[in-house]
């Protein structure tokens, strides 16, 4: 029971230190606790079911990996960061990040990141690049 209680508290410490890192907007939302505790348990969830199957410790996190980061592949942060590296050859620091990424956030609403067309994400590099003023 201990070492599952360890495991889970693992997860949640894992999507938070995540979420500061690549998803930071994220933190500032309200259900945020709520939304890694949930994330957490069926990550848990996943490595449990994956350990009684006989699965491997390593393929168990996997498993369990797949479903704490589902949907988080993408960074807007890190994308206006690299986007301004690009443009300015300069350094963004997060908080600067974030600051434009608020501006900027109905361009973000607009796109889920996975980009389909190489065009789709110079689309967008070109609309932000106003924001960097």
């Amino acid at each position: 029971m201990e070492n599952e209680l360890n495991l889970l508290d693992f997860f949640q410490k894992r999507l938070f230190s995540y979420l500061n890192d690549y998803q930071p907007q994220m933190l500032k939302d309200d259900d945020v606790r709520e939304f890694i505790v949930k994330r957490a348990n069926l990550a848990h969830s996943a490595y449990l079911q994956s350990s009684s199957r006989g699965e491997p410790h390593y393929l168990a996190m996997e498993e369990a990996n797949v479903v704490l980061y589902e949907g988080l592949e993408f960074s807007p942060v890190s994308f206006i960061q690299e986007t301004y590296e690009e443009e300015k050859r300069g350094i963004l620091d997060t908080d600067k990040a974030l600051d434009i990424y608020y501006k900027a956030k109905g361009l973000f609403a607009q796109c889920s990141g996975n980009f389909e067309e190489v065009e789709d994400e110079v689309k967008l590099k070109e609309r932000l690049v106003c924001f960097f003023a």
